[in-house]
């Protein structure tokens, strides 16, 4: 069953519309509770927490923040999220979020996957290009794979193996790598004997070494030249892919993606495709008044059982709401918004409803 959340919002928000705003989910906490965004502007950003049942809305973070990226932390305690490029972490009964003081110069970092709740692994520049580091709540950083004059980008943790995507000089390819075992446990702070804390810490400095380690890559899949983004994995042999043109023309109305399907059958990776869906562009370039502050990241296709819920405009200027059914390969229409500039988001599973957000 679909269920229409902002309108529902719209009932509880009060404001005055004078230029495009979005009202979306971003994160489930329980059969209930739904945490949000509304984008009153481009960076005017707002968090509530909402409850689906009693549709009663509270304030998630404070307004001074412009929250991106964010994820939950595994025990569901708290949030993480990117603000003005830095890594923040609000947990539930605390006021105000936490800054995450990383031990070495990070930017443009990605959104976070937590492995725990004191450790989690992203993708972010260091010398001009994308690495692949474990961070820690405490602000440890720890170089998983960096490549000299390529990016490495969208990891992906599999029990024991890390896939992501490697571009270098325009080509893309999926690798996978063994994750390292890093040593944990590094609360110097915390140990009063020096001897100890010695030993910690050349354990600590042994472990920065892990950067310089041979780094054995296997190769997933080649796709040269074709442009390829957001690698989701859901096994060590299966996963799906985003490709999209290696060039977007800002003149056109909408920007063509088509959605990938990665299998392992035996020792070698084949593709896919499952299905192509077009976005607007204005809600994309980064000098649109309308775009969106997260980009494409609400737009995604979102994976529900064996499902595949997805947006396409369908070379309109409006989002409507698809589904793919993996098992019979079938694609179906779920929303029908026939106004221009009406745009419906790819929706979230609660409590058996499907909860979708979109334009105001």
């Amino acid at each position: 069953m679909l269920k229409n959340s902002f309108l529902t919002l719209l009932l509880t928000i009060s404001f005055t519309v004078q230029t495009t705003e979005y009202v979306y989910p971003v994160s489930v906490l329980d059969h209930n509770t739904i945490l949000l965004i509304q984008q009153k502007m481009v960076d005017n950003i707002v968090l509530w927490i909402w409850n689906n049942k009693t549709n009663t809305l509270k304030s998630g973070l404070l307004s001074r923040f412009n929250p991106a990226n964010l994820c939950l932390l595994p025990d569901k305690s708290g949030f993480s999220f990117i603000d003005n490029g830095l890594l923040k972490v609000k947990l539930f009964y605390k006021r105000s979020p936490k800054t995450v003081p990383l031990d070495e110069p990070l930017y443009d970092i990605a959104m976070v996957q937590w492995i725990d709740n004191y450790y989690c692994y992203t993708s972010a520049k260091n010398d001009n290009y994308f690495g692949i580091f474990q961070l820690s709540i405490k602000g440890d950083v720890d170089c998983i794979v960096k490549i000299p004059f390529a990016d490495c980008l969208y990891p992906q943790k599999i029990d024991d193996l890390l896939f992501y995507i490697e571009r270098k000089k325009n080509n893309y390819r999926i690798m996978s790598i063994s994750y390292p075992n890093i040593p944990q446990n590094n609360n110097f702070d915390e140990i009063t004997d020096f001897d100890m804390k010695v030993e910690k810490i050349i354990e600590r400095q042994t472990k920065k070494e892990i950067e310089n380690r041979v780094i054995n890559k296997q190769l997933i899949l080649d796709f040269k030249r074709q442009p390829i983004a957001f690698l989701h994995m859901i096994s060590d042999n299966e996963g799906f892919v985003l490709e999209y043109d290696s060039y977007i023309d800002e003149k056109d109305d909408t920007i063509l993606f088509s959605y990938l399907h990665l299998t392992k059958s035996g020792d070698s990776w084949h593709y896919n495709q499952l299905f192509s869906f077009s976005i607007p562009t204005l809600l994309l370039l980064t000098n649109s008044p309308t775009r969106l502050y997260e980009s494409i990241l609400p737009l995604l296709p979102r994976h529900i059982n064996n499902t595949i819920y997805y947006v396409d405009s369908l070379q309109q200027k409006y989002l409507n709401i698809f589904c793919y059914d993996l098992n019979h390969n079938k694609i179906e229409q779920k929303t029908f918004s026939g106004k221009k500039g009406k745009s419906y988001f790819a929706p979230f599973l609660v409590d058996g409803e499907l909860i979708f957000g979109g334009s105001v």
